[in-house]
């Protein structure tokens, strides 16, 4: 009886431990969001933000494939994205240096669930947002078709050197929706305190000096940050578009230097 007795002491106690350690974590964790596009550089600042002892950020929680199997209501699929970012801690959140778990979406992610960016800020209890974007908006066109071209759509062991064919309409409508999609996320947020607004060049280009702002951003220490994932096509938008020269006039005609401007008006 005395050693049952012990043994029902010592589990209560680590129950007494684990309940508070609960409690603990849902009082300083803190969420984290990253809104983006696609081929906008997502993968490789959720690399970035990784290095970090402090950040935990995981992928698309709203892939259409995933949605699809669980809800076509948006209050329900937000109530899945909870519930999936408090699993997802899984180790960590016993772990008390983390300070931020979450996960990245697209415009179009919410433009298909129906979710309002507003409420779903509210629903994570107005976590921190970082916007990251690419300012060139035929850059990201052709990563995209490249992608399409050749069924690759991440990478970490080769470059290639694949060329496609731009399609004037269809670059001019994938231009005109991410305007508006970006438009309409941005929208319902004007006045939100929590948003650093970050470009893909600049993550390229600057990547320590970026890296250090968003750092600053988020109230944690800087770190060394390193990416497994390299650009499938390096080279300059002339040599990976087979008709530059055509779309090159165009734009010129257009009078449209097709950069994303994104901010909250």
């Amino acid at each position: 009886m005395y050693w049952l007795f012990v043994w029902w002491r010592l589990l209560s106690f680590l129950q007494a431990v684990w309940d508070w350690m609960n409690s603990w974590h849902d009082l300083t964790g803190q969420r984290l969001l990253v809104l983006s596009s696609g081929r906008s550089g997502s993968t490789l600042l959720r690399q970035y933000l990784n290095c970090h002892h402090q950040i935990r950020l995981y992928g698309e929680l709203l892939e259409e494939e995933t949605c699809r199997t669980i809800s076509n209501d948006p209050n329900q699929l937000m109530t899945y994205i909870s519930a999936s970012l408090t699993s997802l801690r899984g180790l960590f959140r016993f772990w008390p240096f983390v300070c931020y778990t979450g996960f990245k979406v697209f415009n179009e992610q919410l433009e298909r669930t129906g979710i309002d960016l507003s409420q779903l800020l509210s629903r994570l209890n107005n976590p921190r947002v970082i916007v990251l974007y690419r300012r060139d908006l035929l850059e990201t066109y052709v990563s995209l078709e490249i992608a399409f071209k050749n069924n690759c759509w991440y990478t970490e062991t080769r470059h290639n050197d694949v060329r496609v064919h731009v399609d004037w309409e269809k670059f001019l409508q994938f231009a005109d929706t991410e305007r508006q999609r970006w438009q309409s996320s941005l929208r319902s947020v004007r006045g939100y305190k929590g948003l650093l607004f970050v470009t893909y060049e600049e993550l390229s280009d600057s990547r320590d000096k970026t890296m250090e702002r968003i750092f600053r951003f988020l109230d944690v220490s800087s770190c060394p940050v390193v990416a497994a994932s390299i650009r499938q096509n390096p080279q300059c938008l002339e040599d990976k578009i087979e008709n530059f020269g055509y779309i090159q006039q165009r734009m010129r005609m257009k009078g449209d230097d097709f950069h994303l401007h994104v901010s909250v008006q």
